[in-house]
């Protein structure tokens, strides 16, 4: 009964850290392809998550809340019929020092409503500045080239 119970911790914890939910501490590289995936999925609260307060800011200069931000996407990626498939995704860690790093990120995508192509595919090349706060790195800028 005891071995199976400490067994059972262990892979429990196993679990855990594999999944990157007991340790926040992910490379820059691994926030962005968290990053990608939570919008490919629409999974706002992990974007937001993932983001420093500088990325909330509007194009006028004025900053905004969490709450607010989380306003921008849904309505931005809130739409049921529409939805985004990332391939050939190529995430390269550019620069890092401690406190700042770059990532440069490189996929094809491809739109699709209700389930039928919209659209060409297109490629996508961005480039994110992040930020270390508290242990965590957060995006503070994403810039997107054509």
């Amino acid at each position: 009964m005891r071995k199976s119970v400490t067994l059972t911790i262990i892979t429990i914890l196993a679990l855990l850290i594999t999944s990157g939910m007991a340790c926040g501490n992910r490379t820059p590289v691994e926030t962005i392809m968290t990053y990608l995936e939570a919008m490919e999925s629409k999974n706002i609260n992990t974007m937001v998550s993932l983001e420093s307060e500088h990325m909330w800011d509007t194009s006028n200069g004025q900053p905004i809340e969490r709450e607010q931000r989380k306003e921008q996407l849904e309505s931005q990626f809130g739409k049921p019929s529409w939805d985004q498939i990332h391939s050939n995704v190529e995430i390269e860690l550019i620069s890092q020092s401690d406190i700042t790093a770059v990532v440069q990120a490189s996929y094809t995508a491809q739109s699709y409503q209700n389930g039928m192509e919209f659209g060409p595919a297109f490629d996508s090349h961005e480039q994110y500045t992040l930020i270390m706060n508290n242990g965590k790195w957060l995006i503070s800028e994403r810039d997107i080239s054509p």
